[in-house]
């Protein structure tokens, strides 16, 4: 696969959907620029049968690398879902079945179909699953694993502090799922993890255990999570069953947009469309000017989000 280093497509990488880039924006750029091949990942959970828009704004961004050239990771984790990820959680989450985690994760693929190239013949996408490698993993491997890390970094989790002060339980396993996550980053061998900033904790943690076992740095890009911008709610919600899902027919995907706030307008432009920046900047400034009406942005909005998924003449 021939690499790209195109400044004008990397610069748009960097700056469309980002909320963070670790250790610096500045030195993932040179790498970028450098013509190597970078190994990139972003994991998921299948705790429900569906992924939304919010997962779709990562996919989106891993095929833009995977054009450029880019080796790129889809990692199912079957393993790690039946541990539950505390992340913004106030109680413990109830743990799956491996039946039902295998069950959840059989239609993401074709969810995902639409968004990133998985079976491209020149570069093809690695699908990959952490049962694989997490079940085999030994007492002895667990507890070298877990000395790289305090019980003080770990209770740094806003909501294990938040539990703390509550005097809600926090559980032994809860602490194990960052240690796991963090393991597939090494396994993978991956120079850069992509992930929403409620997973900003898990992921460093996988940098610390990349540094340790393979001496190399990786590069944690974080992209926007999708929030109303007036009420700071969650436009989208796995575990809550909340938001517009891959799965929902055109009819129901375009409804659903077109029921979002008129907040919500600009940032699902930028995260979840193909709509050029400067064509969203005008409309954004046609939104703050009240040159437009909002439901007309939003008919807009609901039928290029529809078409990625179901085709121009279903939008």
């Amino acid at each position: 696969m021939k690499m790209i280093t195109d400044e004008k497509r990397i610069d748009e990488i960097l700056t469309r959907s980002v909320a963070e880039i670790l250790p610096s924006k500045a030195a993932l750029k040179k790498e970028l620029m450098s013509g190597r091949q970078l190994r990139i990942y972003i994991g998921a959970d299948p705790t429900g049968t569906a992924l939304h828009l919010g997962h779709a704004t990562n996919y989106i961004i891993l095929e833009k690398l995977r054009q450029l050239g880019h080796k790129i990771i889809v990692l199912i984790g079957d393993f790690t879902a039946r541990i539950g990820d505390p992340t913004d959680k106030s109680a413990t989450r109830v743990q799956l079945t491996r039946d039902q985690v295998v069950t959840n994760a059989k239609t993401w693929l074709r969810q995902l179909a639409p968004i990133i190239k998985l079976t491209d013949k020149d570069n093809p996408v690695e699908v990959t699953y952490n049962h694989d490698w997490l079940s085999k993993l030994t007492f002895e491997q667990l507890i070298d694993i877990s000395s790289n890390f305090t019980v003080q970094r770990m209770l740094e989790r806003d909501m294990f502090e938040k539990r703390l002060k509550e005097e809600k339980p926090i559980y032994l396993h809860e602490f194990f799922y960052p240690l796991m996550q963090g393991y597939d980053s090494v396994v993978l061998d991956v120079d850069v993890e992509l992930c929403g900033n409620d997973q900003k904790f898990n992921a460093l943690a996988g940098r610390t255990l990349v540094q340790r076992y393979k001496n190399k740095e990786k590069f944690v890009f974080i992209t926007t999570l999708l929030v109303n911008p007036v009420t700071g709610e969650k436009m989208m919600s796995k575990s809550l069953g909340t938001g517009i899902f891959l799965d929902a027919t055109a009819n129901d995907m375009y409804g659903k947009v077109m029921a979002q706030a008129d907040a919500n307008i600009p940032q699902l432009f930028t995260d979840c469309t193909y709509v050029s920046a400067e064509e969203i900047e005008r409309v954004k400034k046609e939104l703050a000017a009240g040159k437009a009406n909002p439901r007309d942005i939003k008919a807009r909005l609901a039928f290029e989000i529809t078409k990625i998924y179901h085709g121009e003449d279903a939008a």
